[in-house]
Protein backbone atom coordinates (compact mmCIF):
# COMPACT_ATOMS: atom_id res chain seq x y z
CA UNK A 1 0.00 0.00 0.00
CA UNK A 2 3.02 2.38 0.33
CA UNK A 3 4.03 2.67 -2.67
CA UNK A 4 0.87 2.24 -4.86
CA UNK A 5 0.49 4.66 -7.62
CA UNK A 6 -1.96 7.34 -7.54
CA UNK A 7 -3.20 6.37 -10.96
CA UNK A 8 -4.37 2.93 -9.57
CA UNK A 9 -6.55 5.25 -6.55
CA UNK A 10 -8.29 7.22 -9.71
CA UNK A 11 -9.09 4.41 -11.48
CA UNK A 12 -10.73 2.49 -8.80
CA UNK A 13 -12.63 5.53 -7.90
CA UNK A 14 -13.62 5.73 -11.48
CA UNK A 15 -14.95 2.07 -10.96
CA UNK A 16 -16.83 2.34 -7.56
CA UNK A 17 -18.51 5.82 -10.20
CA UNK A 18 -18.91 3.59 -13.15
CA UNK A 19 -21.09 0.44 -10.82
CA UNK A 20 -23.15 3.70 -9.18
CA UNK A 21 -23.93 4.71 -12.60
CA UNK A 22 -24.54 1.50 -13.68
CA UNK A 23 -26.95 0.56 -10.80
CA UNK A 24 -28.81 4.16 -11.49
CA UNK A 25 -29.21 2.71 -15.13
CA UNK A 26 -30.39 -0.38 -14.16
CA UNK A 27 -33.32 1.64 -12.32
CA UNK A 28 -34.37 3.99 -14.83
CA UNK A 29 -34.49 0.78 -16.70
CA UNK A 30 -36.97 -0.90 -14.69
CA UNK A 31 -38.99 2.11 -14.56
CA UNK A 32 -38.98 2.86 -18.51
CA UNK A 33 -40.28 -0.97 -19.12
CA UNK A 34 -43.12 -0.20 -16.91
CA UNK A 35 -44.18 2.70 -18.86
CA UNK A 36 -45.71 2.02 -22.52
CA UNK A 37 -43.96 5.32 -23.78
CA UNK A 38 -40.85 6.74 -21.56
CA UNK A 39 -39.61 9.81 -21.71
CA UNK A 40 -36.57 8.63 -19.53
CA UNK A 41 -35.18 6.89 -22.98
CA UNK A 42 -32.74 10.14 -23.55
CA UNK A 43 -31.38 9.89 -19.99
CA UNK A 44 -31.01 6.41 -19.83
CA UNK A 45 -28.53 6.43 -22.64
CA UNK A 46 -26.73 8.99 -21.40
CA UNK A 47 -26.47 7.56 -18.44
CA UNK A 48 -25.34 4.02 -19.74
CA UNK A 49 -22.70 6.00 -22.14
CA UNK A 50 -21.20 7.52 -18.79
CA UNK A 51 -21.48 4.51 -17.19
CA UNK A 52 -19.10 2.81 -20.13
CA UNK A 53 -16.97 5.82 -20.06
CA UNK A 54 -16.50 5.28 -16.68
CA UNK A 55 -15.36 1.76 -17.00
CA UNK A 56 -12.89 2.35 -19.82
CA UNK A 57 -11.67 5.02 -17.77
CA UNK A 58 -10.69 2.78 -15.04
CA UNK A 59 -9.08 0.49 -16.76
CA UNK A 60 -7.14 3.08 -18.63
CA UNK A 61 -5.92 4.62 -15.35
CA UNK A 62 -4.90 1.49 -13.86
CA UNK A 63 -3.23 0.06 -16.59
CA UNK A 64 -1.29 2.77 -18.40
CA UNK A 65 -0.18 6.06 -18.38
CA UNK A 66 -1.61 7.43 -21.50
CA UNK A 67 -3.47 10.68 -21.74
CA UNK A 68 -6.54 9.74 -22.80
CA UNK A 69 -7.52 9.29 -19.23
CA UNK A 70 -7.39 13.00 -19.40
CA UNK A 71 -10.14 14.09 -22.14
CA UNK A 72 -12.40 11.18 -20.31
CA UNK A 73 -12.17 12.46 -17.40
CA UNK A 74 -13.78 15.87 -19.17
CA UNK A 75 -16.49 13.70 -21.24
CA UNK A 76 -17.63 12.28 -18.45
CA UNK A 77 -17.76 15.24 -16.86
CA UNK A 78 -19.87 16.58 -19.91
CA UNK A 79 -21.97 13.68 -19.41
CA UNK A 80 -22.69 14.32 -16.04
CA UNK A 81 -23.62 17.71 -17.05
CA UNK A 82 -26.00 16.01 -19.60
CA UNK A 83 -27.75 13.93 -16.76
CA UNK A 84 -28.25 17.42 -14.43
CA UNK A 85 -29.53 19.32 -18.07
CA UNK A 86 -31.87 16.24 -18.71
CA UNK A 87 -33.23 15.69 -15.11
CA UNK A 88 -34.00 19.46 -14.76
CA UNK A 89 -35.94 19.31 -18.28
CA UNK A 90 -38.23 16.61 -16.37
CA UNK A 91 -39.02 18.72 -13.34
CA UNK A 92 -40.53 22.02 -13.45
CA UNK A 93 -40.24 22.98 -9.75
CA UNK A 94 -36.43 22.18 -9.91
CA UNK A 95 -34.48 25.12 -8.55
CA UNK A 96 -37.81 26.07 -6.44
CA UNK A 97 -38.10 23.38 -3.68
CA UNK A 98 -35.20 22.71 -1.30
CA UNK A 99 -35.07 18.44 -1.50
CA UNK A 100 -34.90 19.18 -5.84
CA UNK A 101 -31.56 21.53 -5.07
CA UNK A 102 -30.02 18.89 -2.57
CA UNK A 103 -28.61 16.83 -5.58
CA UNK A 104 -27.06 19.71 -7.37
CA UNK A 105 -23.78 19.07 -5.19
CA UNK A 106 -23.97 15.97 -5.67
CA UNK A 107 -23.05 16.43 -9.36
CA UNK A 108 -21.38 19.21 -9.02
CA UNK A 109 -18.44 17.63 -6.52
CA UNK A 110 -18.28 14.72 -8.96
CA UNK A 111 -18.00 17.18 -12.23
CA UNK A 112 -15.07 19.13 -10.22
CA UNK A 113 -13.06 16.01 -8.72
CA UNK A 114 -12.94 14.76 -11.76
CA UNK A 115 -12.34 17.68 -13.72
CA UNK A 116 -9.22 18.64 -11.03
CA UNK A 117 -7.65 15.61 -11.44
CA UNK A 118 -8.10 15.17 -15.05
CA UNK A 119 -6.40 18.47 -15.47
CA UNK A 120 -4.04 18.41 -13.03
CA UNK A 121 -0.75 17.22 -13.71
CA UNK A 122 -0.29 14.96 -10.35
CA UNK A 123 -1.56 11.67 -12.63
CA UNK A 124 1.23 12.63 -15.57
CA UNK A 125 4.37 13.31 -13.54
CA UNK A 126 5.93 10.34 -15.55
CA UNK A 127 5.10 11.98 -18.87
CA UNK A 128 6.29 15.10 -17.49
CA UNK A 129 9.57 14.24 -16.24
CA UNK A 130 12.54 16.44 -18.61
CA UNK A 131 15.27 14.15 -20.55
CA UNK A 132 18.57 13.85 -18.37
CA UNK A 133 20.68 15.54 -21.28
CA UNK A 134 20.40 18.91 -19.28
CA UNK A 135 24.10 20.26 -19.95
CA UNK A 136 23.06 21.79 -22.73
CA UNK A 137 20.24 23.95 -20.15
CA UNK A 138 21.03 27.21 -18.96
CA UNK A 139 20.76 27.01 -14.45
CA UNK A 140 18.50 30.03 -14.58
CA UNK A 141 16.47 28.42 -17.10
CA UNK A 142 16.34 24.82 -15.21
CA UNK A 143 15.65 26.79 -11.97
CA UNK A 144 12.68 29.23 -13.68
CA UNK A 145 11.35 25.84 -15.36
CA UNK A 146 10.99 23.70 -12.06
CA UNK A 147 9.83 26.72 -10.30
CA UNK A 148 6.80 26.92 -12.79
CA UNK A 149 6.10 23.08 -12.37
CA UNK A 150 6.24 23.47 -9.19
CA UNK A 151 3.37 26.23 -8.66
CA UNK A 152 1.37 24.30 -11.34
CA UNK A 153 1.29 21.25 -8.95
CA UNK A 154 1.06 22.83 -5.77
CA UNK A 155 -2.29 24.87 -7.08
CA UNK A 156 -3.56 21.23 -8.14
CA UNK A 157 -2.31 19.73 -5.34
CA UNK A 158 -4.31 16.51 -3.91
CA UNK A 159 -5.19 17.93 -0.78
CA UNK A 160 -6.71 20.93 -2.68
CA UNK A 161 -8.37 19.19 -5.25
CA UNK A 162 -10.02 17.29 -2.29
CA UNK A 163 -10.88 20.61 -0.81
CA UNK A 164 -12.25 21.89 -3.20
CA UNK A 165 -14.59 19.01 -3.61
CA UNK A 166 -15.88 18.78 -0.37
CA UNK A 167 -16.47 22.18 -0.05
CA UNK A 168 -18.43 21.59 -3.08
CA UNK A 169 -20.68 18.85 -1.76
CA UNK A 170 -20.87 19.96 1.82
CA UNK A 171 -21.52 24.23 1.31
CA UNK A 172 -24.59 24.37 -0.65
CA UNK A 173 -25.80 21.01 1.51
CA UNK A 174 -25.36 23.04 4.69
CA UNK A 175 -26.39 26.63 3.33
CA UNK A 176 -29.66 24.66 2.47
CA UNK A 177 -29.90 22.70 5.25
CA UNK A 178 -29.54 26.49 7.12
CA UNK A 179 -32.25 28.34 5.39
CA UNK A 180 -34.86 25.80 4.38
CA UNK A 181 -38.00 26.84 5.56
CA UNK A 182 -39.13 23.52 6.03
CA UNK A 183 -36.57 22.63 8.96
CA UNK A 184 -37.15 23.33 12.62
CA UNK A 185 -35.89 25.88 14.34
CA UNK A 186 -32.73 25.03 16.11
CA UNK A 187 -29.44 23.16 15.08
CA UNK A 188 -30.09 20.12 13.54
CA UNK A 189 -27.89 16.51 13.48
CA UNK A 190 -27.38 16.51 9.72
CA UNK A 191 -26.31 20.46 10.00
CA UNK A 192 -23.32 19.72 12.28
CA UNK A 193 -22.72 16.81 10.13
CA UNK A 194 -22.11 19.08 7.31
CA UNK A 195 -20.67 21.64 9.29
CA UNK A 196 -17.93 18.95 10.11
CA UNK A 197 -17.33 18.18 6.94
CA UNK A 198 -16.60 21.82 5.93
CA UNK A 199 -14.21 22.12 8.62
CA UNK A 200 -12.59 19.06 7.17
CA UNK A 201 -12.57 20.73 3.45
CA UNK A 202 -11.04 23.67 5.36
CA UNK A 203 -8.25 21.71 6.83
CA UNK A 204 -7.56 20.15 3.78
CA UNK A 205 -6.54 23.68 2.09
CA UNK A 206 -4.34 24.71 5.66
CA UNK A 207 -3.58 21.62 7.51
CA UNK A 208 -3.46 18.72 4.90
CA UNK A 209 -1.87 16.03 7.18
CA UNK A 210 -4.64 16.43 9.99
CA UNK A 211 -7.43 16.41 7.16
CA UNK A 212 -5.92 13.44 5.45
CA UNK A 213 -5.66 11.65 8.51
CA UNK A 214 -9.35 12.21 10.02
CA UNK A 215 -10.50 11.59 6.37
CA UNK A 216 -8.88 8.29 5.85
CA UNK A 217 -10.15 7.19 9.54
CA UNK A 218 -13.84 8.22 9.10
CA UNK A 219 -13.80 6.66 5.43
CA UNK A 220 -12.77 3.27 6.54
CA UNK A 221 -15.35 3.43 9.02
CA UNK A 222 -17.93 3.85 6.52
CA UNK A 223 -16.22 1.60 4.07
CA UNK A 224 -16.24 -1.21 7.05
CA UNK A 225 -19.50 -0.57 7.69
CA UNK A 226 -20.82 -0.80 3.74
CA UNK A 227 -19.12 -4.01 3.95
CA UNK A 228 -21.03 -4.96 6.84
CA UNK A 229 -24.20 -4.01 5.09
CA UNK A 230 -23.50 -5.79 1.49
CA UNK A 231 -22.65 -9.01 3.56
CA UNK A 232 -26.14 -8.39 5.59
CA UNK A 233 -28.03 -8.32 2.39
CA UNK A 234 -25.86 -11.07 0.72
CA UNK A 235 -27.06 -13.52 3.74
CA UNK A 236 -30.58 -12.48 3.94
CA UNK A 237 -31.02 -10.33 7.06
CA UNK A 238 -30.97 -7.06 5.14
CA UNK A 239 -33.44 -6.51 2.13
CA UNK A 240 -31.20 -4.00 -0.60
CA UNK A 241 -32.13 -5.61 -3.98
CA UNK A 242 -29.73 -6.04 -6.85
CA UNK A 243 -29.98 -2.28 -7.23
CA UNK A 244 -28.88 -1.21 -3.80
CA UNK A 245 -26.30 -3.92 -3.87
CA UNK A 246 -24.38 -2.73 -6.75
CA UNK A 247 -24.67 0.60 -5.57
CA UNK A 248 -23.35 0.22 -1.92
CA UNK A 249 -20.76 -2.03 -3.49
CA UNK A 250 -19.98 1.05 -5.84
CA UNK A 251 -19.89 3.47 -3.01
CA UNK A 252 -16.96 1.28 -1.00
CA UNK A 253 -14.99 1.29 -4.16
CA UNK A 254 -15.37 4.76 -4.79
CA UNK A 255 -14.52 5.06 -0.59
CA UNK A 256 -11.13 2.81 -1.24
CA UNK A 257 -10.44 4.53 -4.02
CA UNK A 258 -10.21 7.97 -2.48
CA UNK A 259 -8.06 6.42 0.67
CA UNK A 260 -5.51 4.58 -1.58
CA UNK A 261 -5.54 8.46 -3.29
CA UNK A 262 -4.50 9.68 -0.19
CA UNK A 263 -1.83 6.89 1.02
CA UNK A 264 -0.09 6.75 -2.69
CA UNK A 265 3.49 7.41 -3.38
CA UNK A 266 2.76 10.85 -5.26
CA UNK A 267 0.16 12.43 -2.29
CA UNK A 268 3.12 11.51 0.33
CA UNK A 269 6.00 13.25 -1.88
CA UNK A 270 3.26 16.70 -2.25
CA UNK A 271 2.66 16.34 1.46
CA UNK A 272 6.50 16.67 2.69
CA UNK A 273 7.21 18.94 -0.02
CA UNK A 274 3.60 20.99 1.60
CA UNK A 275 5.17 20.86 5.09
CA UNK A 276 8.86 22.03 3.97
CA UNK A 277 7.77 24.60 2.44
CA UNK A 278 5.37 25.54 5.36
CA UNK A 279 7.95 25.18 7.86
Amino acid sequence: MKNISIRKGIGICYLGLSLIVISSAISLNKLIEDLASSPFTPLFIVIVICAALCFLSSVFWITTRSFITRYLGYLISFCILLVVYIGVSFNNEFGYAFKNLEAIPVFLSAIIFLSLFSYSAIGFLDKKQKQKNIETLDSQMLYENEQKTNQLNYFLSINRIYSITIAAFALPLLMISIFSPSIVKGITTSEIALLFVSIIATLFWLKPKWAKIMFIILSSIVLIGGVILIFMSIFGSLAMGVEGMITAFGICVLILGLILILISKEANAELKAFEKKES
